[in-house]
């Protein structure tokens, strides 16, 4: 039965010593996950276990972060650490054990824009009769191309070949030529050596099915350390079980409430699966980012809720000793919701008392400008002293169109906004 212990800041330091079996740290947003995972990579290090450590983040700004974070706490010189990407790591693996997998040399990469391109080169010279008479006009379309491309990429996060997709198809008729064409790809992709993205996971992890070589890959990459768990696909999970079957040193640091790429095949069941395979659980309690007043309206808000899985259920935090009290001073309540029809008016449809989308995004990004207009108004300051700006204010949006609407929104006010992490909101016209 997995072993779960809550931290509290006190337990961090003996919390942060490695353990001989899978350790899943679970924590919501601010409550330190990567904190943990660069601790316990440090931890490591000076341990003398520096040539020995993988560790892995989603994407490439994740990994430069934690690199970055890393090093700043290692005092002396020490041969490179390996931190990287999920595909980075894979990549290597494929470059040198290339010719474990058939491949003549190591593959080359497919950037996505050519692997769309390679696509719709092979089904503009496929036979119509073998597809779905829904898809056969579709053919030589670009949006069709697309559509396929994003479905073998799908295919390779479940690792899914032309065999399994074949079985699948079977009481699919609208599936009919996807698994003949998945094949023609993939032998294509061999006659060329090349490897697309998704390919080249499903490579790795293929690589790592055979036990001799996931003990010669083991027994060099003796401690996996990975952060942002709960982003994994299933091919990237199956990666890592495969990776650290032999000593089981894997810590794992996820936030169940969110899959921020789901729409890149992130998966609940990925998460799921790490928590039912996990010796250990730890559960990490104070929120290191949040005021208290906002932790407890949130906690009023989610209270008994579950993401995706009764497994997966909201759990309060703590704040952070210094963050008991609210940072901000001067707003109405930590935290708002406007509603349609009531603190938003927006004319509705007569024959169905619907909404008009248009006119609700418009209304909904006017709205927003709107409140901060209001706030930057109301001599609310930070701490009491600094007064505050634009800033400090961000807007989180779905979509990059919401985006520009309340940017749009804003212009009209003369509240100047930015949409990039490395530009400067005083940059902005």
């Amino acid at each position: 039965m997995i072993s779960e212990t809550r931290l509290d800041p006190l337990g961090w330091e003996k919390a942060i010593e490695p353990v001989p079996v899978p350790q899943l740290i679970v924590g919501g947003p601010g409550t330190g996950k990567t904190e943990f995972v660069v601790r316990r990579t440090v931890r490591l290090v000076e341990a003398g276990h520096a040539e020995e450590l993988l560790v892995l983040s989603f994407s490439r700004t994740g990994a430069s972060d934690l690199d970055d974070r890393i090093r700043s706490r290692i005092s002396g010189q020490i041969r490179a650490i390996d931190v990287s990407t999920y595909h980075s790591f894979a990549a290597r693996l494929l470059e040198t054990l290339a010719e474990y997998r058939g491949w003549d040399r190591a593959p080359d990469i497919l950037p996505g824009p050519d692997q769309t391109r390679l696509v719709a080169e092979l089904l503009e010279s496929e036979s119509p009769d073998v597809w779905s008479p829904a898809f056969r006009p579709l053919l030589t379309s670009r949006t069709f191309a697309d559509e396929a491309t994003d479905f073998i990429l799908r295919c390779r996060e479940q690792l899914i070949g032309p065999s399994e997709l074949a079985e699948r198809a079977a009481s699919r008729a609208d599936w009919r030529g996807l698994s003949p064409f998945l094949d023609r790809y993939d032998r294509t992709l061999r006659s060329r050596s090349l490897v697309d993205y998704g390919t080249l996971l499903a490579e790795a992890a293929a690589l790592l099915a055979d036990p001799t070589i996931a003990a010669m890959v083991s027994d060099q990459y003796r401690y996996v350390l990975v952060d942002e768990y709960q982003d994994a696909t299933h091919a990237q999970s199956v990666l890592l079980q495969r990776l650290v079957a032999e000593h089981g040193h894997l810590t794992a640091a996820a936030d169940p409430y969110q899959s921020i790429y789901s729409f890149r095949g992130a998966d609940v069941e990925s998460y799921l699966a790490a928590l039912d395979g996990a010796d250990s659980l730890r559960t990490l309690r104070t929120n290191w980012r949040s005021d208290g007043p906002l932790i407890d309206a949130l906690d009023a808000l989610f209270a008994g809720a579950t993401f995706g899985d009764d497994k997966i259920a909201y759990q309060t935090v703590r704040p952070a000793p210094d963050h008991t009290s609210a940072q901000i001073d001067g707003v109405p309540a930590a935290l708002m919701i406007r509603r349609f029809g009531k603190d938003i008016d927006i004319p509705k449809r007569k024959r169905d008392n619907h909404f008009y989308i248009n006119d609700a995004r418009q209304a909904v990004a006017a709205d927003v400008a709107a409140r901060i207009v209001e706030l930057l108004a109301s001599g609310a300051s930070i701490d009491g002293s600094v007064p505050l700006r634009p800033d400090h204010i961000a807007v989180l949006c779905r979509t990059r169109r919401q985006v520009e609407l309340i940017r749009t929104q804003l212009a009209a006010r003369d509240v100047p906004s930015v949409t990039s992490r490395t530009g400067g909101v005083h940059l902005s016209t």
